[in-house]
């Protein structure tokens, strides 16, 4: 698996840095939405009690402007996983409660917030902790110097499922649910490993953007309609697997089309003399053809295996195609 840094304090200039204009077009965007009607909207809602074991769902002032989430999985037993989150509140004061679901296993090694520019030395966050529910007090909307708060975290989960998982919720009715107005899933995987990210009752779940770099993937979506999600890497080189990685089911649809198609060559190999079967194979290497780049444009298929069918089936359609023109000439 893929190794980080050593140093596993949370550094708000790095994803600063890289997500910084992510960030601020997300909340100037979403300052100007806010008109004085949804600020009154949920006026009269009350802060719910305090204590870790219930919070009550009168928190629809409450949104995220962006919510990130980069996960490293390490080796066999332990995942690593950052979260850095930009919140709005109506009338957000001091005292007002937020709640951060983390697994329950999880080992949390730090919590702080800062603002977008990191300006200022940043704060370590205190939290109450029940269960999955991370409970803390709200800094406001915005810094002293005006600029949004980012709310960072980072924790460690150990597991010794022998299918490595990471689960996360991102609402829960009855406790927290705050709408996201753009969410980005950062997977660090290796060279032979793809990410299938998958809705709790386990169908695919397709991003509004994917982004794919040598040893890692990003997702975004806008206004997700999901509450949690689970992703697990997949190893290229291992049997039939589904999720946001290549679907291997479909690429057995299409070895089966080359198998039929193979059938009928052999079978037709010595009618030379039929133009009209020869179409007919001509026809159908063109429909596999197509079939291998657009799952190829679909990412359902690796470079490596478009490259080789694609190659293959050409091949194939230029002998048929040469052997139709020899047959017309005669």
């Amino acid at each position: 698996m893929k190794k980080q840094s050593s140093d596993k304090g949370i550094n708000p200039r790095k994803y600063i840095a890289r997500y910084a204009s992510v960030f601020l077009m997300l909340c100037i965007f979403c300052l100007f939405l806010q008109s004085p009607a949804m600020a009154l909207s949920d006026s009269s809602s009350n802060l719910s009690d305090s204590s870790a074991t219930s919070t009550d769902s009168e928190q629809t002032g409450t949104s995220e402007f962006s919510h990130l989430i980069e996960v490293y999985f390490e080796d066999d037993n332990y995942l690593v996983a950052s979260e850095s989150i930009v919140y709005s509140a109506s009338s957000a004061n001091n005292s007002k409660e937020l709640v951060l679901w983390v697994p329950e296993n999880a080992d949390i090694i730090q919590f702080q917030v800062s603002d977008m520019t990191a300006s200022t030395t940043a704060t370590s966050v205190n939290y109450s902790r029940k269960h999955d529910f991370l409970y803390f007090s709200s800094y406001g909307d915005t810094s002293s110097s005006g600029m949004p708060l980012l709310y960072g975290i980072r924790y460690v989960v150990h597991s010794h499922e022998e299918e490595q998982t990471f689960r996360k919720v991102i609402s829960e009715e009855g406790i927290f649910e705050y709408p996201v107005s753009r969410l980005i899933i950062i997977v660090h995987h290796e060279d032979n490993e793809i990410p299938a990210i998958t809705s709790v009752s386990g169908l695919p779940l397709v991003a509004d953007e994917v982004i794919s770099d040598m040893n890692y993937i990003s997702y975004a979506w806008s206004s997700p309609q999901f509450n949690e999600f689970s992703i697990t890497l997949i190893n290229q080189n291992s049997g039939t697997k589904t999720g946001m990685g290549y679907n291997y089911s479909l690429i057995m649809g299409i070895i089966l089309l080359i198998i039929v198609v193979a059938a009928a060559l052999f079978y037709k190999k010595n009618d030379s003399g039929n133009i009209s079967d020869l179409e007919d194979l001509y026809e159908a290497e063109l429909a596999v053809l197509a079939q291998i780049r657009e799952d190829r444009n679909k990412k359902k298929l690796s470079k490596e295996e478009f490259e080789s069918l694609n190659k293959k089936h050409n091949e194939n359609a230029l002998k048929i195609k040469n052997k139709m023109e020899k047959l017309k000439k005669n």
